[in-house]
């Protein structure tokens, strides 16, 4: 690999910032793998461990380090990243949450489709059900995944998209992913949509109870930002750690699939128990509350004053040094 590949960094007397996307718990944990010389192979898929590889270069040669999160939410493993050998002497600076925080009134937005659904159905009610752009699952997993939600009783807004490889419009398909007609069956109680969604919009909404996610960071500090619950199913790359972070760390989630699971088919059954956990029940309600304080340390952290605020205003003191 050549300089030519990293312009910055080759400038005389210049210096570079890495931008690390995911967690400090997953860098954390990754950095302990790849000292063990463990195989990802389980973990990311090759364009990601060839990625992981480039980022290495980057890391050895930057001068600090910016991060997406803040001291409220990871505070432990900002202290042990700063001890590990690529880190060690360099400054991180934690500035997160990078996506707007002010909770919405539900005035202030442009209402499309699923957030005009939404103004119907009461606080704390729906359930919201996304896998990301980048996480497949396969036909049995949506028939089942339909299936615990319709059983559940309670009302959801499930994004579907090209990606999920299900089609449950067309009776016509010769795929049957869902039950027939699916879609008539929930009606008034479930919405699905096929298309891109305002997710910050969506969480922020007085009527979302909790959030079905594969656990991507930005998924799951969008969630944490509004103080929403999460049913963490993890698929890939840094998720696992993340879903570990959020249920078994911060106690604002439950995992739906353990890691050691990942190739199963979650049952409707477990579906349907975990969307009840969430949103019904003394462990939901404490579930809920701890999510809400922990959205108002998260916010916090970038008024005047917070960690995210004071970290933000080191990185342009470093800069200007």
């Amino acid at each position: 690999m050549s300089l030519d590949d990293f312009e910055a960094t080759a400038i005389p007397n210049a210096v570079s910032y890495a931008f690390c996307g995911p967690s400090a718990a997953f860098l954390c944990e990754l950095a302990q793998l790849m000292k063990q010389g463990t195989d990802l192979e389980e973990l990311a898929s090759p364009e990601f461990r060839r990625f992981i590889e480039r980022r290495r270069y980057d890391v050895a040669t930057s001068s600090g380090f910016i991060i997406n999160t803040c001291r409220e939410l990871e505070s432990e493993f900002l202290d042990i990243l700063a001890l590990r050998e690529d880190f060690l002497d360099k400054p991180i600076f934690a500035i997160g949450p990078l996506n707007p925080v002010p909770m919405h009134s539900n005035t202030d937005i442009s209402h499309d489709e699923c957030l005009e659904w939404l103004d119907g159905h009461p606080p704390c009610s729906v359930v919201y059900v996304s896998f990301g752009t980048m996480s497949t699952i396969s036909d049995e997993q949506v028939e089942q995944l339909a299936s615990g939600l319709h059983r559940s009783g309670h009302r959801f807004l499930w994004v579907l998209r090209d990606a999920d490889l299900a089609d449950i419009f067309s009776f016509e398909s010769s795929s049957r992913r869902l039950p027939a007609r699916f879609e008539k069956a929930v009606e008034g109680v479930g919405k699905v949509v096929r298309g891109w969604v305002p997710q910050l919009d969506v969480l922020a909404h007085r009527a979302i109870g909790g959030f079905m996610s594969h656990c991507g960071w930005n998924s799951c500090m969008e969630a944490v930002s509004y103080g929403v619950p999460v049913m963490a199913w993890p698929m890939h790359s840094d998720q696992p750690a993340n879903a570990r972070l959020l249920a078994e760390g911060l106690k604002v989630g439950v995992v739906v699939r353990g890691w050691d699971r990942r190739q199963e088919v979650v049952a409707a059954e477990r579906v349907e128990e975990v969307v009840r956990m969430v949103m019904e029940g003394e462990e939901g309600r404490r579930m809920r509350e701890k999510a809400r304080e922990m959205g108002e340390a998260v916010r916090a952290a970038r008024k005047d004053g917070g960690s995210s605020k004071e970290a933000l205003d080191m990185l342009v003191a470093h800069w200007r040094r």
